[in-house]
């Protein structure tokens, strides 16, 4: 959020919008408020990108990093090759890999392989 003057709105809100979820105040004390509680809660979040893999994305990693070929794969996991290549482009974007080879080289410096 980006208080407008710390007295008013967000800066990016479209009025002709109502759906557009924003808050109009006028008092400055209620967006004091609400900056300190964004900013509190900030402070403690945690980056999605570092939890753990769960146990079917290290399972298609292992086997990405095995095979040649996504059929043998997908086969070894006794899924469908379709279902293989969803895993697989899932984790390319969770690694921000453009290639499989640029995604088991992510993968080996977070610790995954």
């Amino acid at each position: 959020m980006t208080p407008a003057r710390r007295t008013g709105r967000p800066t990016d809100d479209d009025p002709a919008r109502p759906e557009s979820d924003t808050l109009q105040s006028g008092q400055p004390g209620i967006v004091a408020a609400l900056v300190d509680l964004f900013e509190g809660l900030w402070t403690r979040a945690t980056d999605l990108d570092h939890l753990d893999l769960t146990t079917v994305e290290a399972q298609v990693l292992r086997t990405l990093s095995e095979h040649s070929k996504d059929e043998n794969a997908a086969r070894e996991l006794n899924i469908s090759l379709r279902k293989y290549r969803t895993h697989v482009a899932g984790l390319m974007t969770r690694l921000g890999a453009t290639t499989r080879f640029q995604a088991a080289l992510r993968a080996k410096e977070r610790g995954w392989l």
